[in-house]
């Protein structure tokens, strides 16, 4: 119903435009009501993580999903690994991944979480760097050798 036609009615018939006035609030609150629901129901996730992460060594990113409802947590790494995939009702849920050697200024990465909600989907992005680390070696060997005997290094 147009603003008019509301109006007519309300010169001509003043029962009728109590009634299409109450539909029409009704239509309002309706609309108001499914808006506000699917905002809660399909949210954009969030992550709580730092900016930086070092190259072979775990990084921790926890996805927090903003809303009731989820279902599924997809993440996708951004360094070309299979996505990370979890079934989960959690309102957030704890990634871990190894990033692999990167360059020496560092290598920027995009982690992509998509959510899946009982109503829809949502997705956010977080830019961050992988940090290259300086080759590091482990030498171990055994506490004592005999003279003339045959010693092993072992580099790891």
């Amino acid at each position: 119903m147009t603003l008019k036609s509301l109006l007519r009615t309300l010169i001509v018939r003043p029962s009728d435009a109590l009634r299409s006035s109450n539909r029409l609030r009704a239509a309002a609150h309706a609309a108001v009501e499914t808006l506000e629901r699917r905002q809660l129901l399909t949210a954009t996730p969030t992550f709580s993580a730092g900016a930086t992460a070092d190259e072979g060594v775990n990084f921790s990113l926890t996805v927090n999903a903003n809303a009731t409802n989820v279902q599924h947590y997809s993440l996708d790494w951004g360094d070309g690994s299979a996505a990370t995939d979890v079934d989960s009702s959690a309102a957030s849920q704890l990634f871990t991944h190894k990033y692999a050697d990167g360059s020496a200024a560092g290598t920027a990465r995009t982690a992509t979480a998509t959510l899946t909600y009982a109503d829809g989907a949502g997705s956010a992005t977080k830019a961050l760097t992988v940090r290259n680390l300086p080759p590091s070696l482990l030498v171990s060997r055994a506490a004592a050798a005999a003279e003339g005997s045959l010693f092993t290094l072992h580099f790891a």
